[in-house]
């Protein structure tokens, strides 16, 4: 943005083919909007081992599951 260089770490990367279901579109949506959702989630994204990872990832899933 101020385009400044930085230290690339670790990426975070939403591939999916087109098209794509919209159930499967809304989990993705959920996913990326859970970057931002809290400083916990963006600390995990950054941080965050394998498995806590998975468990953020996986709570989500349950969720949109639970909610459709």
């Amino acid at each position: 943005m101020d385009k400044k260089s930085i230290e690339l770490t670790r990426v975070l990367l939403l591939l999916a083919p087109d098209p794509m279901p919209e159930s499967q579109q809304s989990l993705l949506g959920k996913i990326s909007s859970s970057v931002i959702e809290s400083d916990l989630n963006t600390e995990i994204y950054k941080f965050g081992n394998k498995e806590i990872i998975y468990q953020l990832l996986s709570s989500l899933f349950v969720k949109e599951i639970r909610e459709n």
